[in-house]
């Protein structure tokens, strides 16, 4: 006879309940660690993309208001030696004008960006499978631009209109070249 006491049985299945708890608790804490290290790596991204665009912003209106043209390439130095933290792969950043009519001249992340800011957005993130980032944020009227922005293409321009579109893009990291040079060519020149 093959007769296991109940003890041993009980045992067995004691030991295959322990083992079972044992690796679901695993992988959901595996998971929720993969999940955490998403969240922090999407909210730094938008932190240094926000930053990017800021840079974009501030130095396209001191060019534009700087009298003194000889003056323009210190204001392109000032803005290339700002560094963001960790900054490793080039980030660019341009204006999209929210007066076009015609798309074509947009890709698809800048297009579908340019509708659902003009749709009542604010900013939008997308990061592709192979690692590059692209954030887009709404340029709204404030108080402080009326002074220069009298009129959009739809009439006289009000605190909270949609002037434009800054968006940011960083490229994938070079992994199978070695390590990515640090550089700060922080923001194209558009």
């Amino acid at each position: 006879m093959n007769a296991e006491p109940d003890g041993a049985a009980g045992s067995v299945r004691t030991r295959t309940w322990l083992f079972g708890v044992w690796i679901i608790t695993t992988l959901v804490v595996g998971a929720a660690g993969l999940l955490f290290g998403h969240y922090q790596r999407q909210s730094a991204l938008r932190s240094s993309a926000r930053a990017v665009a800021k840079l974009h912003f501030v130095r396209h209106h001191w060019k534009q208001l700087e009298s003194l043209t000889e003056f323009r390439p210190v204001i392109e130095g000032l803005a290339r030696g700002f560094a963001l933290p960790n900054e490793e792969p080039e980030w660019t950043a341009k204006f999209i004008s929210v007066a076009m009519q015609r798309t074509q001249d947009l890709d698809e992340f800048d297009t579908a960006a340019l509708q659902q800011i003009r749709s009542g957005a604010d900013e939008i993130l997308h990061e592709s499978f192979g690692g590059n980032f692209r954030y887009a944020v709404a340029v709204r009227v404030g108080s402080d631009c009326l002074g220069c922005h009298v009129r959009t293409v739809n009439g006289p321009t009000k605190v909270g209109d949609l002037i434009a579109v800054v968006r940011v893009e960083r490229a994938a990291e070079e992994t199978t070249h070695g390590p990515t040079v640090a550089r700060n060519t922080s923001i194209g020149s558009n």
